[in-house]
């Protein structure tokens, strides 16, 4: 192709991991959030709206990336892993 030079660009929006500074409870937040979002615990804000990105009061404690998966599951089955990897490279 005539582009291959022309890099794609990433998005600047995130998926964060904010935690409650009044109950420490963890949840993922979208950084351009247009609604107000609350801790699901106890009900204080953690992220409110102001046009484009969200005006964040938690404490981020990570960014979530895409290209990572989680394996909730304690077992170490070949199963699992090979889901994961697939997973992870249909990411990609």
């Amino acid at each position: 192709m005539k582009k291959d030079h022309i890099d794609i660009p990433m998005p600047s929006s995130r998926f964060y991991r904010l935690e409650c500074s009044e109950c420490n409870e963890q949840q993922v937040v979208y950084s351009h959030a247009t609604m107000q979002v609350f801790c699901n615990q106890c009900g204080s804000p953690l992220a409110s709206s102001s046009g484009s990105k969200a005006n964040l009061t938690g404490r981020i404690r990570g960014v979530v990336d895409s290209s990572s998966t989680i394996i909730t599951s304690s077992s170490s089955s070949s199963s699992l892993a090979d889901n994961a990897t697939q997973t992870a490279k249909a990411i990609t």
